[in-house]
């Protein structure tokens, strides 16, 4: 798997594709409460394409049942989620692949012949150019063997036809971070991210803390809207996919 460099403030370039997602971390300037220095991200290669909503696509083969599900997410823990709720309680196999803006991805045979499921579904992803997807596909066995290659075309086969069924879209350049502020300053935060998509998290020390994702583009801005918001006490770190925050 490509290793991306760390994480760093390069100049910006107008040729860099909007449609990437990554993760962008606050300057640790803004630990300290100073501004930002100029907002900049890592450089991809080329644009990246998602799907616009999730659909569905079902197939019978030799009596065995197939239900495909492609969505859009944006992290492992949402594929996580989406895996958990969109399980069949009498399927007999569920088998996926996802991968992610950041390159990162993952397949799963959940029981059949070694690279017959998870595999083909991943093959289909990046035949498809597609990222920021998670690709179900269930299994309900119908009382005749298939065989492995009969799967592999199977599971390969239902997973790209219901992937070719959805509409794509550009896969919008996103970024994440904690901010931790005094119960004081509450008002404050949510004032400047009340148009963004926010959830309250656990914090010590008397703090609070509020996860968020704004267009990477406006980030600049809004963490130092923050600083200015709350006099310099509010504070910024990554957000990584598991939701863990580490500084700068």
């Amino acid at each position: 798997m490509h290793r991306w460099p760390p994480l760093s403030y390069v100049p910006w370039s107008s040729t860099l594709h909007s449609a990437t997602a990554i993760r962008l971390a606050c300057p640790a300037s803004l630990l300290l409460g100073g501004r930002p220095p100029p907002l900049s991200l890592l450089r991809f290669p080329r644009s990246l394409f998602t799907i616009e909503a999730a659909v569905h696509h079902e197939e019978t083969i030799r009596k065995s049942r197939f239900v495909a599900l492609a969505a859009p997410v944006r992290n492992a823990r949402e594929c996580a989620q989406l895996l958990s709720s969109a399980s069949h309680p009498h399927a007999t196999h569920h088998c996926y692949a996802y991968r992610l803006a950041d390159g990162s991805s993952r397949s799963r045979g959940d029981g059949e012949p070694a690279g017959v499921a998870g595999p083909p579904l991943l093959t289909a992803l990046e035949r498809a150019s597609l990222h920021g997807v998670l690709l179900l596909v269930a299994r309900f066995y119908g009382g005749v063997k298939l065989g492995a290659p009969a799967l592999l075309r199977a599971y390969g086969g239902v997973g790209s036809r219901c992937l070719r069924a959805a509409a794509r879209r550009p896969l919008r350049r996103t970024a994440a971070a904690r901010v931790r502020f005094a119960p004081a300053d509450t008002g404050a935060v949510y004032a400047v991210l009340r148009e963004q998509r926010a959830e309250a998290v656990a914090c010590g020390e008397g703090l609070l803390a509020v996860e968020f994702e704004a267009p990477a583009e406006e980030m600049q801005r809004l963490c130092a809207r923050l600083v200015d918001a709350t006099h310099g006490r509010a504070s910024c770190r990554l957000c990584a996919d598991d939701g863990e925050a580490s500084a700068l």
